[in-house]
């Protein structure tokens, strides 16, 4: 293995990393701390495949894509990123500790949002994303393509989700007690289904979605015009 930052100091000179706006260094037996603050003008960052435990995207206020999956970081701080520029982020297979999904709900432009962890390796480690709660704060992230939840504790707010565009939904359990087997019940899929890349079963999940939602507006609208009939009587 090798420290990240010594890695960086050999191959990337300080002079030179402001004029870098995309930066793969992806699968180089990197660990421990990234500290990409020298990289200003850094549009596209890929880290994947590495042993990170941390890094510093205080200063890349210009990202428009992160890629930091099958890493072991253990918690990321997205609130340096312009909202309308950022859009795809690839987290997967990391440990992040526990949180909501408050810190995506700025994200106007998301497209691609893969936050779950499927590695089974890293799971019987104990090793996983831990996303928990309501899809409720990506209501505003515009029309995703691309999402992924499998491995996580979010277990509500599938109407809330913006699903016209949405193309590929990944729900998998993966794990024994993992909360969004929730969101599996809902659908009415099968765990295989949940966790499939084909392009049919996608299909079917999204369409499934959308079925949902229309179920949960139209029980909304009877429910609320029934208690506003209640009242008129009183």
């Amino acid at each position: 293995m090798v420290y990240a930052q010594e890695y960086l100091d050999q191959n990337y000179p300080k002079e030179e990393r402001k004029n870098i706006k995309g930066l793969e260094i992806n699968d180089k037996n990197l660990e421990g701390h990234l500290d990409l603050r020298d990289f200003v003008n850094l549009e596209g960052l890929k880290c994947s495949e590495n042993e990170l435990t941390s890094i510093d995207l205080s200063n890349n206020r210009k990202l428009e894509v992160i890629n930091c999956s099958n890493n072991l970081l253990t918690d990321i701080d997205f609130s340096y990123q312009d909202p309308e520029k950022l859009w795809g982020i690839d987290i997967k297979n990391n440990n992040l500790s526990s949180r909501d999904l408050s810190c995506f709900a700025s994200f106007v432009n998301l497209e691609t949002l893969f936050i779950g962890t499927d590695d089974e390796e890293k799971l019987t480690r104990n090793i996983y994303n831990h996303f928990h709660g309501s899809l409720w704060y990506l209501m505003n992230l515009g029309e995703p393509e691309e999402l992924d939840i499998s491995g996580t504790d979010i277990d509500n707010g599938l109407e809330y989700l913006p699903s016209h565009n949405l193309e590929n939904f990944y729900c998998a359990s993966k794990r024994n007690g993992a909360r969004v087997k929730e969101i599996i019940d809902i659908l009415k899929i099968s765990e295989e289904q949940a966790g499939s890349r084909s392009e049919e079963d996608n299909h079917k999940k999204v369409v499934r979605v959308i079925a949902y939602q229309i179920y949960v507006e139209k029980y909304f609208n009877e429910t609320t015009m029934i208690q506003n009939w209640g009242c008129s009587i009183l």
